[in-house]
């Protein structure tokens, strides 16, 4: 009896290490200080703007929008009900009609669009799209007037969870399997609240496909460097960003540093001074909590800025930009510069931020 009740208490004294230990970690006791705020205004229309990119060859910033709250209402009709879209919002003129339609022509039709990457090299205009739908990438060339022309569509068995893309060439790209068991599954949930290392980056060179990084902590966001020789990754359940040198004449990365955050960090942008724009999460449980009642329950908004030197090095601190209590947009996870404005997105509002 004694031993059973030693095994007992020893047991609860684990449970409640551990339950201590994942509260510590997903900073639930670390309290969200008044930060930076922009002047900013609420753009209402476009659901569940995840993910941006700016274009360098005319206005446009190209958004990944998908109907997560329309999703939760009618998911009795099964995953298919809802399709998203792909916006082409024009920064010099926010008013045009055109603004507001899906520049994808609505193919394909079943379409959960999630990270984007733009390549614009000499005759090519390409947008790469990360379709949650069926686990695949899209390819779509860039018409004269910003709408969007499906071109090929890739797929690999090992892809079971993609969520961001990097465009690396016309048919070349990086794309992250933030966790291999599945970010819905049952495994994949328990995975990302421990820190399990199950995210993995995959490559394509034009051909073939092969692994490129595994053990990371909930693969995200993608970045490359100018010249095309450093890889960033956001590791969203790691609290931290990767850095790797990538070999490009095979793709192959090599690991060369790990920067720490203080929250979660989810898509990238380049700002025009060489600053690596990251929208965070400071506090995952409130985000989960906001993903399953988007209405009801807000998740804090945080925006932050890494710089880099030339040769890819990081320079100082991450400096914060915005921090917001989910009042005037919950749960962002990507922020783009254009035209001498801001543009912030989120996972689940239906409306961005445009701010000075």
């Amino acid at each position: 009896m004694r031993k059973t009740i030693f095994g007992l208490a020893g047991s609860l004294v684990l449970a409640i290490g551990l339950v201590g230990f994942g509260a510590w970690r997903l900073n639930i006791f670390q309290p969200l200080e008044p930060g930076p705020a922009m002047s900013c205004e609420a753009v209402v229309g476009i659901a569940g703007p995840e993910d941006m990119e700016a274009s360098a060859s005319d206005n446009l910033v190209y958004i990944s929008s998908f109907d997560r709250q329309l999703q939760l209402k009618t998911r009795h009709m099964g995953e298919g009900a809802v399709r998203g879209v792909i916006m082409g919002f024009d920064m010099a003129d926010p008013l045009l009609s055109s603004n507001w339609h899906d520049r994808t022509g609505g193919l394909p039709l079943a379409f959960e669009p999630l990270g984007i990457s733009l390549y614009e090299q000499g005759d090519y205009r390409r947008l790469f799209v990360v379709n949650g739908r069926d686990n695949s990438v899209l390819l779509y060339d860039i018409a004269d007037n910003g709408d969007l022309l499906l071109m090929e569509r890739f797929a690999e068995p090992r892809l079971t969870s993609p969520n961001d893309i990097v465009a690396i060439g016309p048919r070349e790209f990086y794309v992250s399997n933030d966790l291999a068991a599945g970010r819905a599954s049952l495994l994949g949930r328990v995975q990302f609240l421990i820190g399990w290392g199950g995210g993995e980056i995959y490559y394509f060179d034009g051909n073939s496909w092969g692994r490129a990084a595994s053990g990371l902590r909930f693969a995200n966001g993608l970045a490359i460097t100018d010249n095309g020789r450093r890889l960033i990754v956001a590791e969203t359940a790691g609290k931290a960003i990767f850095l790797y040198d990538r070999n490009p004449d095979n793709g192959i990365l090599t690991p060369v540093g790990r920067v720490p955050l203080e929250s979660f960090p989810d898509n990238f942008s380049w700002r025009e001074d060489g600053a690596l724009i990251i929208g965070t999460h400071p506090k995952p449980l409130t985000l989960s909590a906001h993903m399953a009642k988007p209405l009801s329950q807000k998740a804090p908004s945080q925006i932050i800025a890494l710089y880099f030197d030339d040769s890819g090095e990081v320079v100082g601190s991450p400096v914060l930009l915005y921090q917001n209590d989910g009042s005037e947009l919950s749960a962002a996870t990507v922020a783009v510069r254009s035209h001498n404005r801001t543009i912030i997105g989120a996972l689940m509002d239906n409306k961005f931020l445009l701010c000075d």
